[in-house]
């Protein structure tokens, strides 16, 4: 009888780690980084609630921290087996975890210098991050291959990064055919950059996030056309914007509305900075993966790079990076963290946020207890690095920037499925957003939905 464990993002958002037994063999889907409030965080990235060294294998969906971030720590704590992925998924997934691990060590030195008398230790270092490399496998979509034996994997386009995959098991069981469908992150259709999601197939159990399971992006307008107004008004008001953004997709994405503007001949004359050590490496995996890129970017590419805009720069060092706090606005910084968590942009938020000129400009996912959650919700008062700073900046939300499917997509994705009868099993999503989107599933499909508490275990 095969078994799934659901040891994160389980009636949350963060920390993707689904462990799935099929014939004695454990196969691990994801295992990513839980971000939010940070005693619980912190525990659950420290604690496994599964053996890591009895782990035959990992399937990663992609490259970002929640869902690949707590690699490294795995392999410390045991794994020896082989982690699976598209090739631009290992590419990417490499340097995410080096800049974590290296954001971890700094963290730790940090703190240990405030509080000599209680250190901590990094979850993982630099070192560590390189040393899981060795476990990966690249695999392309839709070439099947065998994690553990007995069980064959496909791998589908998602459409949510770049890399970022569909997860399909297959193995027999009493003699009949089983399947699982693991969606990881689902993206929307008709993105810049990105293909479409894989849809349809037949599957006896699908596994699918629900991040936006009780909205819809509708009415939010298009992303190049919101980013002009942000910079329009940031000329007008001479002020600063700071965009807190995903090193691994979102700024890319940014990178290509800037050269859309470029090309139109309408984008402001206003200096824009990249300060992300990560997204400088990640923008050239992008170069080396342009072929895996939709019809619209190589259209754009034909006539201007987009990860070389001359209007935009990006910062060579430390010291580069402190001098855009001295220079004047009009200025866009595009900086990560993408939550606001950690690394440079935290710096641009203390020295910006109490300015009424500057603009804080929110365009991917804010889990509940991060700093971006709190400015999104419009905290007029927050913490940075442990101090207290005033508000005064105008909080700009973008939601035509999310990468995830909202419910239509998602009820869309699941209706094409519905024919083969799937049980649903909603991950990924916040308990109200999981409910919501459950009951409407079960009402237009009737089709059986569950949604796993962390921990629970369920037979397939």
């Amino acid at each position: 009888m095969a078994e799934i464990l659901f040891a994160g993002a389980a009636s949350e958002v963060t920390g993707s780690r689904h462990l799935v037994q099929i014939h004695g063999k454990h196969i691990l889907l994801d295992c990513g980084l839980c971000q939010g409030h940070r005693k619980d965080a912190e525990a659950k990235n420290r604690n496994f609630i599964f053996d890591p060294a009895k782990v035959d294998a990992v399937i990663l969906s992609h490259a970002h921290l929640d869902h690949a971030g707590n690699l490294p720590h795995l392999v410390k704590a045991g794994f020896t087996g082989s982690i699976w992925a598209t090739p631009a998924t290992c590419d990417l997934t490499q340097v995410m975890l080096e800049d974590s691990g290296h954001i971890q060590e700094k963290d730790a030195l940090f703190f240990n210098k405030k509080n000599p008398q209680h250190p901590i230790t990094p979850l993982y270092t630099v070192e560590d991050a390189v040393e899981c490399q060795a476990h990966f496998r690249a695999v392309p979509y839709e070439q099947p291959f065998e994690p553990v034996p007995g069980v064959t994997a496909i791998l589908h386009e998602a459409g949510h990064i770049l890399g970022s995959a569909q997860v399909t098991l297959l193995w027999e069981e009493d003699g009949e055919p089983k399947s699982l469908r693991f969606t990881g992150d689902l993206g929307r259709r008709n993105m810049p950059l990105l293909n479409e999601p894989f849809h349809g197939g037949r599957t006896n159990t699908l596994i699918t996030e629900c991040t936006y399971g009780s909205r819809r992006h509708e009415g939010e307008g298009d992303g190049a056309e919101a980013l002009l107004k942000v910079l329009e008004d940031a000329v007008r008001l001479k002020g600063k914007v700071i965009i807190p953004a995903f090193a691994v997709g979102r700024t890319q994405e940014l990178l290509y509305h800037i050269e859309l503007l470029h090309q139109a001949g309408t984008l402001p004359k206003i200096p824009i900075w990249v300060d992300s050590p990560l997204a400088k490496r990640a923008t050239d995996v992008f170069e080396r993966h342009k072929a895996d890129l939709d019809a619209s970017f190589k259209q754009l590419d034909s006539h201007g790079d987009p990860f070389n805009e001359p209007m935009v720069r990006f910062t060579a060092s430390v010291e580069e990076s402190m001098a855009l706090n001295s220079l004047p606005g009009p200025l866009c910084i595009i900086s990560a963290s993408g939550m606001c968590e950690a690394g440079r942009v935290l710096h641009h938020l203390r020295n910006n946020l109490n300015d009424k000129r500057n603009q804080v400009v929110i365009v991917g996912y804010q889990a509940e207890g991060t700093l971006g959650r709190r400015l999104m919700d419009g905290q007029k008062r927050v913490k940075v690095f442990g101090i207290d700073h005033d508000v005064s900046a105008r909080v700009v939300v973008l939601h035509a920037y999310s990468a995830h499917a909202d419910k239509d997509d998602l009820m869309e994705y699941i209706q094409a499925l519905a024919p083969s009868k799937p049980r649903v099993i909603l991950v990924h999503g916040e308990p109200d957003s999981a409910e919501a989107f459950g009951s409407e599933i079960h009402s237009q499909l009737r089709l059986a939905v569950e949604i796993p508490k962390l921990g629970e275990s369920l037979r397939l």
